[in-house]
């Protein structure tokens, strides 16, 4: 029980009145880390900026999918734009599941736009949230752990055998 609670408080999905980083991994199910739905793991995403500069705001509405019509203005945006670079998305996604960016499955999507010339992706979340896991039982299995919620949804991590108490997320399973 000991453990439990102490593991919940590192998966709640804020950290003060900050989102919590782990929060991401838990907005869409997958098999494999590498499956995650990208748009989803980005909604929340807490490392960022806001796009602030006229000439990429001007580059982001040229783009396929841009969702605020021709004559919308950096002024008159509804909701902020969080620009999420590739180097920041690579930093959350190697210390919690230990892969690079480049190894998911699908990074494309209509919700969430990307600019080479910055090396940034972008969205237009405007509330606080983020994905919750709250284990109610586990199990160890020589490096892997399975913990499940209370409505059969199993995160499993695994041990990294070079960093004593360090684990990666593999999978999460709706139960």
């Amino acid at each position: 029980a000991e453990q439990l609670a102490q593991l919940n408080m590192e998966f709640a999905p804020l950290r003060g009145q900050a989102v919590n980083p782990l929060a991401c991994f838990f907005t869409s199910y997958y098999d494999r880390a590498q499956e995650m739905n990208f748009s989803e793991f980005l909604r929340y995403f807490p490392v960022g900026s806001y796009v602030t500069d006229e000439t990429e705001f001007e580059a982001l509405k040229a783009l396929p999918g841009w969702p605020f019509g021709a004559d919308a203005t950096l002024k008159s945006m509804p909701v902020p734009l969080h620009k999420y670079t590739t180097a920041q998305i690579d930093r959350v996604l190697y210390a919690y599941a230990g892969i690079p960016m480049r190894d998911l499955t699908d990074t494309a999507s209509d919700e969430v736009l990307y600019l080479p010339d910055y090396g940034a992706y972008y969205n237009f979340t405007s509330d606080a949230g983020g994905g919750g896991f709250t284990a109610v039982s586990g199990t160890v299995e020589g490096d892997t752990v399975r913990l499940t919620s209370a409505d059969g949804t199993v995160l499993t991590l695994r041990a990294v055998p070079s960093e004593a108490g360090r684990y990666l997320i593999v999978s999460f399973l709706h139960g």
